[in-house]
């Protein structure tokens, strides 16, 4: 019977180690699931940073897009400004001539040359 014994007491011992080891497990596991818990908490964090980052970043996009239509707007009207008073100037430069002429002719017939 004292082997029995021996033997019981050897394995409570065994199972006071599993115990222990369990334990020791058990407080890894915890940690694990804590640091996860973490890192869940840091990826919401970055993905709401980054979606936040892309919006400002769109807008910006949007925003220039804006002045650059509105820049290209501008500068067919200008092209168009600019020819209208190009075409005004090579009209008023040719009745200058025609004027010139006629004041030269004018000149001529009162014998002001």
């Amino acid at each position: 019977m004292d082997d029995v014994m021996t033997k019981l007491q050897d394995h409570d011992k065994r199972f006071d180690e599993h115990d222990k080891r369990f334990d020791q497990l058990d407080h890894q596991v915890d940690f694990l699931a804590k640091k996860s818990f973490e890192h869940d908490e840091q990826f919401t964090k970055v993905h709401e940073e980054i979606r936040q980052f892309r919006n400002e970043y769109l807008d910006g996009q949007d925003k220039m897009m804006q002045i650059l239509n509105r820049l290209d707007q501008e500068r067919v009207f200008t092209n168009l400004a600019i020819q209208r008073l190009t075409e005004g100037l090579e009209k008023t430069k040719i009745k200058v001539r025609e004027h010139e002429q006629e004041i030269t002719a004018i000149k001529h017939q009162l014998h002001l040359h």
